[in-house]
């Protein structure tokens, strides 16, 4: 693996090379991290990609959210359901124990499942030697989005906070297909409905204060998915505006693919 020394991993250092770093290496993550993910376009992918990265590296993760998810996400996990800490704890144990791997929520709804409390994540955390991956907001299956005062909700003990925004948002127009909660995003980006989004738009959705890093804990991650070739050309824009800007954000990351099969194209220390 080479690095430039600007800190850089891009495709032309050869694309063989890149498929040997997958997005855990990417991230930097240890095994016992605890990780937010919150934004959107691919906050799933990542978290499922992430528990695959774990499972070939026998490390036990734990997936929870303290929102919704849709159910046939977490299907495959065959999910703890359970609205008692103590109660869902005991089999999130057994089941680390034989597989490596739980999920654990405290109910279905139909189509969807309801997270545990943040403060459940930080009591399990002190219990269990693994990596806990955290769906801590909801985007509406959009591209990008501005947080409402009541979100993400983040557990105290997280290490890491992971925001994510999808390149493929742009040159769409700002709307309500797009953009989740468009009157925040507007707002912030001081933007009428229309619009076309830039990458410039990203770039101040993760910077401002009240953009997708609002209430983050531990080191934070930019994770930009969707990155064809245009797409890893404006990551390296957005990544640049971050560094001029000033930012206590510590890497900036494109992505292409999804499901499990997330994987890093460029890796930027800011």
């Amino acid at each position: 693996m080479r690095w430039d020394h600007a800190g850089i991993y891009s495709d032309d250092l050869g694309r063989d090379e890149g498929l040997r770093m997958d997005l855990w290496d990417g991230l930097e993550l240890r095994p016992v991290d605890i990780v937010a993910c919150m934004g959107a376009g691919g906050k799933t992918s990542m978290i499922m990609t992430l528990a695959r990265c774990a499972r070939e590296r026998h490390i036990p993760v734990v997936i929870t959210a303290t929102t919704k998810m849709f159910l046939q996400q977490v299907t495959r996990y065959h999910p703890v359901i359970a609205e008692e800490y103590e109660a869902g704890q005991v089999e999130v144990d057994e089941k680390l124990k034989r597989s490596g791997q739980a999920a654990w929520f405290r109910e279905v709804q139909f189509p969807k499942v309801i997270g545990i409390h943040p403060e459940w994540v930080d009591e399990l955390a002190l219990k269990q030697s693994c990596c806990i991956l955290v769906e801590a907001d909801g985007a509406a299956q959009c591209l990008i989005k501005a947080p409402a005062s009541h979100e993400p909700v983040i557990p105290r003990s997280t290490t890491m906070t992971i925001g994510v925004l999808s390149l493929q948002a742009i040159g769409k127009p700002l709307s309500p297909a797009t953009s989740h909660r468009l009157p925040l995003v507007l707002e912030l980006l001081n933007k009428k409905a229309g619009s076309l989004i830039e990458w410039r738009d990203l770039a101040k959705l993760a910077l401002y204060r009240h953009g997708i890093f609002q209430y983050a804990q531990g080191r934070k991650v930019l994770l930009l998915t969707g990155a064809d070739a245009n797409g890893l050309s404006y990551s390296h824009k957005v990544a640049e505006y971050l560094t001029q800007a000033g930012t206590d954000i510590s890497l900036c990351i494109a992505t292409e693919g999804v499901g499990e099969l997330m994987r890093p194209s460029m890796v930027k220390s800011l």
